[in-house]
């Protein structure tokens, strides 16, 4: 009689094959939950980077941007320490108004959701606007044809909020930048000293290059202070004569 083989091996193989098969679709189906999960909605605000202050009042935009299942209704509070100082609230819409008045605390704004325990699922990011008091720097100079020197003065001030107008910023600080002439584009100016606006916002100063060179004032920011530059002055080269 004839004996009969069974298979087994092939059949075996197959059967190997397609638990292996069902073992990755489920792996690849949790993987997928995993994914779906991890991507909790978000929002995104966003507000000036910088905010200068040389009005008593004055008006922002600021606009969100949300994934997934977010709130439609949405409000961040800016605020400077522990004092409050602006908001700007989203009711069905992208954009928004924020406003700033001029005895605001000057500094770091940090922008906060106002109540995110309501939907503890969702991200909101916390941006910072930097707003401070504008300065303006200008400067002149004056050609003493007889000695070949040219007197230099930049002027400084800044907007005092206290008054609404514009006074000498004095004890500005800052560094002097010069360069040769004629002045075309952007060449890199060489710094040099540092100086300080007296009382009047002023600083004055007597140069005799050899040849003719462009200065300006760059002026530093303050804690509640955004710096300034001022245009570039020219310098006439001192004629050596005989």
């Amino acid at each position: 009689m004839a004996t009969r083989v069974l298979n087994r091996p092939k059949r075996l193989r197959v059967l190997l094959a397609l638990a292996l098969a069902a073992a990755l679709a489920a792996a690849a189906g949790t993987a997928g939950i995993g994914r779906a999960s991890a991507e909790s909605p978000s929002c995104t605000l966003t507000a000036p980077a910088q905010l200068t202050i040389d009005k008593p009042y004055q008006q922002f935009s600021v606009t969100r941007s949300c994934t997934g299942d977010a709130p439609p209704e949405i409000t961040w509070t800016a605020s400077a320490g522990t004092v409050l100082t602006s908001d700007a609230w989203f009711l069905q819409r992208t954009t928004g108004v924020g406003d700033v008045y001029s005895d605001d605390p000057m500094g770091t704004w940090t922008w906060k959701v106002t109540d995110p325990g309501d939907r503890p699922d969702v991200v909101f990011n916390e941006p910072v606007t930097d707003v401070r008091l504008k300065s303006v720097a200008t400067g002149a100079g004056v050609w003493n044809a007889v000695d070949g020197t040219t007197k230099i003065t930049f002027h400084v001030t800044r907007y005092n909020p206290a008054t609404n107008t514009t006074i000498p910023w004095a004890g500005a600080t800052g560094t002097l930048e010069f360069h040769t002439s004629p002045y075309r584009g952007e060449p890199p100016f060489t710094t040099g000293t540092a100086l300080t606006a007296n009382s009047n916002g002023d600083v004055v100063l007597t140069v005799k290059p050899t040849i003719d060179m462009v200065y300006r004032f760059a002026v530093a920011d303050a804690p509640t202070i955004f710096g300034s530059r001022t245009g570039n002055v020219l310098a006439r080269g001192a004629r050596i004569c005989c």
